[in-house]
């Protein structure tokens, strides 16, 4: 069995690949949704009054905490720019084959629209790896130092 490209087929083994990446991607990303958030640091109120080797492991854990909020917020974004991205590709295997050249030419914009979503989620989350961005939170967690 063949899908169809337009005018040209794709084996329906491929197809079939790509359809059960995009679901496994989901799947992550949904049991994940959560490891977008950022994990709070509270660093000790009295700081400035703590010994130098305490001040060194309090300024060590933060950065290793905002490194590990880094690492798992780009990641989160990195499977959603791959969900976007398959879509698309799922999208283009499911296109009917007796689709007027207008019809198509819609449809491979709105696939454009799609992939440039995919690419900006990409983009952001090469920026939160490098560290020239913050995680995103989604403020469904409020979090204070009571």
């Amino acid at each position: 069995m063949l899908e169809f490209f337009g005018n040209t087929a794709m084996r329906s083994t491929n197809f079939s690949a790509v359809r059960a990446a995009k679901r496994a991607v989901d799947l992550v990303l949904g049991e994940g949704a959560q490891d977008k958030n950022p994990v709070p640091y509270f660093e000790p109120t009295n700081m400035g009054g703590l010994p130098d080797v305490i001040q060194r492991r309090e300024h060590d854990a933060r950065l290793e905490n905002d490194q590990g909020n880094r690492m798992r917020a780009a990641s989160h974004l990195c499977l959603q720019s791959a969900s976007e991205a398959l879509a698309v590709a799922v999208d283009m295997g499911e296109l009917a084959i007796d689709l007027s050249l207008a019809q198509r030419a819609q449809r491979l914009a709105a696939a454009a629209e799609q992939m440039r979503l995919a690419a900006a989620l990409a983009s952001e989350a090469a920026a939160v790896f490098a560290g020239n961005a913050d995680p995103r939170s989604d403020g469904s967690i409020t979090v204070s130092k009571a």
